[in-house]
């Protein structure tokens, strides 16, 4: 049976991979949502769980820059699906800006191909490629109000003034600052320069918008905010996107899926729960949120586990592995500081329970925040757990036994 077609609107902040938090609005389809603008859909599973039929909006195959024997980015694989919005989030000189830019037509390749709607772009300039980008400082033109800002790429494309008018309305009405358009650039809040600049960027219809940092500039708050605002426009809009960003928690707010890049590479390539719950390197698994590394050798394995012998020889954690993990072979144990849990003093049996020493509280509202030390080893962890209306949180030098199972934690070769 068909599902029922309605309007729906879904909006995610995710916070450090931790929590979700979901406003939706769904409406009977009527003549008043299409003049507001809404888009119909159906129904259905996660677009990204999808069986993805229809050609990528954007490719890159093997695409490297290098900058004399500097190699920005080495041979970067990637597929964009359409409307999609992706990030690439990594470290500052990790490869990622030089790899947009050159989707831009700002930097041209050293080897491999950049496909936009199945067309090689490689060798066409940045001004007719038909993709929008929204830069770190806006760039918009302070000598002009905002309406001449919004129509100065049409005008380029020589359209009519009736037209103009039209679609600078109807932009001004989309990031919702109608009534502004005589203002200058300067008159405007950053975070206004901001939708002006998405908005400048989505009114020439581009085949993908490209968005370079674009909330760096914001402070905190207004920051936060513009997430959930951009993320409802490119939603609204259908636009594919391609994001770049240092900022984890921006990535995971914003993002259908992933790139983490580091040194020119890509490490890993997932939607935003994969990378943040099965991070693929340790290299991502630092990056992306709080961990705890231990470091040992492996002393038994079976039963789809290792026990890890950790350097100082008088502790022991056990880890979920695959039967590829040899007996002898030194490796890491990562756990997230929100999979450890703490237990009543006098619970000491199972798996992965160790005493410790709390060397350090910060209260974080709806969490707690713990560095603790382990009985036994000079090794800290860190321990975040939820707060309980009236318990007292644990304060330093309190005796905590912290535990952790064995299927949170993740194995990785070590070096």
């Amino acid at each position: 049976m068909q599902a029922p077609e309605m309007w729906m609107k879904v909006s995610r902040e995710k916070k450090k991979g931790s929590c979700c938090v979901f406003s939706c609005t769904t409406r009977a389809p009527s003549a008043a949502n299409e003049r507001e603008g809404l888009i119909p859909t159906l129904v259905k599973e996660n677009k990204m769980s999808e069986t993805i039929s229809e050609p990528f909006d954007l490719e890159l195959r093997g695409l490297s820059k290098h900058f004399g024997k500097v190699v920005a980015a080495d041979k970067v694989d990637l597929k964009v699906q359409k409307g999609e919005f992706l990030s690439i989030l990594g470290p500052s000189g990790c490869g990622k800006t030089t790899v947009l830019r050159m989707i831009a037509g700002f930097e041209e390749p050293t080897a491999g191909e950049i496909l936009i709607k199945q067309e090689r772009v490689n060798d066409i300039p940045p001004f007719q490629r038909n993709v929008g980008m929204v830069f770190q400082n806006y760039a918009l033109f302070p000598h002009l109000d905002v309406e001449e800002n919004l129509a100065f790429g049409l005008k380029i494309r020589k359209m009519s003034k009736a037209l103009i008018k039209e679609k600078v309305e109807r932009s001004l009405s989309l990031v919702r600052l109608s009534g502004k358009g005589r203002r200058r650039p300067s008159q405007l809040s950053g975070g206004e320069q901001q939708r002006i600049a998405l908005a400048r960027a989505l009114i020439i219809e581009p085949d993908l918008i490209l968005l370079d940092e674009p909330l760096s500039n914001l402070d905190a708050k207004l920051r936060a905010e513009m997430r959930v605002e951009l993320k409802k426009i490119q939603e609204l809009v259908g636009i594919t996107s391609v994001f770049v960003t240092h900022d984890q928690e921006e990535a995971l707010t914003l993002s259908d899926r992933i790139v983490v890049m580091n040194q020119g590479a890509v490490e890993q390539i997932g939607i935003p729960t994969d990378i943040y719950e099965s991070p693929e390197t340790d290299f991502v698994a630092r990056f992306i949120g709080e961990g705890n590394f231990f470091e040992g050798i492996v002393k038994k394995v079976g039963g789809g586990q290792a026990v890890v012998e950790l350097d100082n020889g008088r502790l022991t954690i056990t880890a979920a592995c695959k039967e590829s993990v040899q007996v002898g072979r030194r490796i890491k144990v990562f756990v997230r500081p929100e999979h450890i849990d703490i237990l009543p003093e006098t619970q000491m049996e199972g798996e992965n329970v160790f005493k410790a020493i709390v060397t350090f509280m910060s209260y974080q509202g709806s969490t707690c925040r713990y560095v603790c030390s382990l009985a036994d080893s000079e090794k800290d962890v860190i321990i975040c757990v939820k707060n309980d209306r009236g318990v007292v949180p644990f304060s330093s030098g309190s005796p905590i036994v912290a535990s952790c199972s064995p299927n949170s934690c993740i194995i990785y070769s070590s070096a």
